[in-house]
């Protein structure tokens, strides 16, 4: 006689809250000043002196970060980075949940 087999119903990895975050969030992206636009700003400033700077107004790095329902963002690690309610942070959420 086989022994009874129990299912269970996985939440995907790439769809669950990162460690320390909320259950109940949304995944999405974030722009940020990282590396590619401080470099960006640096070639700037060497071709058009103090105008170059207007390039960190414009970040272009970007990360997937998951939004709770708070506002607060977190990375992939669990690490909190911006909060999207206050405007400093910009989020976008992405399809396919």
């Amino acid at each position: 006689m086989a022994s009874p087999t129990t299912a269970y119903t996985a939440v995907p990895q790439s769809h669950a809250p990162p460690p320390g975050a909320p259950a109940g969030g949304q995944w999405g992206k974030n722009t940020y000043k990282g590396d590619k636009t401080k470099a960006a700003a640096c070639v700037g400033c060497l071709c058009l002196c103090l105008p170059g700077l207007f390039i960190l107004c414009f970040p272009f790095d970007e990360r997937d970060v998951y939004m709770a329902s708070d506002g607060t963002l977190y990375d992939a690690s669990g690490r909190v980075v911006g909060n999207a309610h206050t405007g400093k942070a910009r989020f976008t959420p992405t399809r396919g949940v």
